[in-house]
């Protein structure tokens, strides 16, 4: 594995994600066209419902269009990205990887406290706020795109395309990383409490990796990312409507 092949890779890599920003982009600006069409205002000044439903769609859909490009073009098959369901193993492993993320989470957060670390908001969780109507909606959006688009870029063609010039450890931390560095613009402000969702999302993503390694099943990782996800939703619903 020589330096030209592995920086070959990284660059492959980098187009790879700025494709899928610039189809979230173009997908963002159509969905606004279609929905202004009918009347539905979307406002550039204020985030809203609409405008983080729509947002979240087309970005989704972007790492979907990027992730089926780069597929078709490398002419690479669903056996590359490890399509199959999980053995029962995987699915113990999945178990326990999903409540040590939580464990880890719900350390760090304690920790942040003690500390008085404040993390910065996050626009997602901020919107989900406003309606027990628009949690159940980001619940179903989180399974039926969400997860299964993340996990088939990242994990399965991303850290899938590193491994070939990298060893799978440098594979998954790089994976992490970039993994990390997409979700930074959920945030409002770069504070020190930054830190805080980046260590999530880092830890989040060599989990989700080691786990897709160790199962050699996409469906895994997607299921670990869907269950993090409603239950952080779930949890909001229940602080923000019940108690």
């Amino acid at each position: 594995m020589g330096r030209k092949s592995k920086l070959r890779s990284l660059f492959s890599v980098v187009g790879i994600i700025l494709y899928g920003v610039i189809a979230g982009v173009i997908v963002f600006f159509t969905s606004i066209a279609i929905t202004g069409s009918f009347g539905v205002e979307v406002s550039f000044e204020e985030i809203g419902s609409v405008e983080l439903i729509l947002s979240l769609i087309a970005t989704q859909i972007g790492l979907l269009i990027s992730a089926g490009t780069w597929l078709a073009y490398s002419e690479k098959g669903k056996e590359f990205v490890k399509v199959r369901y999980p053995s029962g193993e995987g699915l113990k492993l999945a178990g326990i990887a999903t409540v040590g993320l939580f464990v880890f989470v719900l350390s760090l957060e304690f920790i942040s406290t003690l500390l008085e670390i404040q993390p910065p908001a996050n626009e997602i969780t901020e919107q989900a706020t406003v309606s027990p109507e628009l949690i159940s909606v980001l619940i179903v959006l989180n399974w039926v795109l969400v997860a299964p688009a993340e996990e088939l870029l990242f994990r399965g063609v991303i850290q899938s395309r590193l491994k070939i010039d990298f060893d799978v450890k440098w594979a998954i931390f790089l994976t992490a990383v970039i993994f990390t560095s997409i979700h930074v613009p959920n945030v409002a402000g770069f504070t020190s409490g930054l830190i805080i969702p980046l260590m999530i999302w880092f830890t989040a993503g060599v989990v989700l990796g080691y786990v897709f390694e160790k199962t050699e099943s996409i469906v895994t990782v997607i299921i670990i990312h869907g269950v993090y996800n409603t239950a952080i939703f779930l949890f909001l619903f229940i602080e923000t409507f019940v108690l």
